[in-house]
């Protein structure tokens, strides 16, 4: 049985995965069959468009992946337009944007992925435990580095948390954000999401990945328990934190959730 802290905000990502397969009747043959639902399933992921750039910038003690698409930075800005930046989920990196980037890449906007801290192709600095905090601030730093004043999310799992400390404690960074499969508490999870066959075969293909990806010297395993720390305890949030977060009523440039 896997332990309860790989439900985190991965699992709420998969969490509508494992509702069981429906059953279809066959009104030809008289018989029903097994149907399994494309969200019960883990498809391949298909190759990543070109990068306009892809690499790392030195943010808070840690080599900080990210790559951008679509429209160059300098033609967003001249257009009065503000760049989107996607936020992966617990584990994954920034090639689960694909089909995304793919749909997006030819619009006007500069298309900003990020492997978040310790994940993907970013390092990490194991003398710090991970936290949304942390995460959210290396977003930040990563648009100081490149002169983004205001932006947007996209973020889904723990992409999703980001986006919410995002738009608590940044509010003015932030023009919209779309964020999904998000949680604002340990208990706020599908206990059964962990034993689905869906999100372990994710658990085996993101142990893959981060042998194949990460600088880090450290074992997935390490990495896995600091995740697992984290996710026992965080987010931490309740209504009086997202009270926090201003309305187009009471502020007309308060970002759009």
């Amino acid at each position: 049985m896997q332990s309860w802290l790989h439900l985190g905000a991965s699992a709420l990502m998969l969490a509508n995965m494992v509702s069981g397969l429906n059953i279809k009747v066959d009104a030809k043959a008289g018989k029903s069959c097994e149907y399994t639902a494309p969200w019960q399933t883990l498809p391949e992921l298909p190759p990543m468009p070109k990068a306009n750039f892809e690499g790392t910038a030195p943010i808070d003690g840690i080599d900080l992946w990210y790559a951008a698409f679509g429209a160059p930075l300098k033609e967003t800005k001249a257009k009065g337009l503000n760049p989107v930046v996607f936020l992966h989920g617990g584990f994954a990196n920034s090639d689960y944007w694909t089909n995304q980037i793919n749909h997006f890449k030819d619009h006007p906007y500069t298309l900003i992925t990020i492997d978040s801290r310790a994940q993907g192709r970013s390092s990490d600095d194991i003398s710090r435990p991970l936290t949304y905090d942390l995460m959210t601030e290396d977003v930040i730093g990563l648009m100081d580095h490149l002169g983004i004043d205001k932006f947007s999310t996209v973020g889904w799992s723990d992409g999703a948390c980001i986006s919410f400390d995002l738009v608590m404690n940044f509010t003015s960074r932030l023009d919209r954000s779309f964020a999904f499969g998000g949680t604002y508490s340990p208990e706020n999870i599908n206990a059964t999401a962990a034993e689905s066959p869906v999100f372990l075969e994710y658990m085996e293909r993101v142990q893959e990945e981060y042998k194949k990806n990460s600088p880090s010297k450290g074992s997935f395993h390490d990495f896995e328990e600091r995740m697992n720390t984290m996710w026992g305890s965080l987010p931490d949030w309740d209504a009086k934190s997202f009270a926090k977060i201003p309305t187009r009523y009471s502020d007309p440039n308060a970002p759009i959730i």
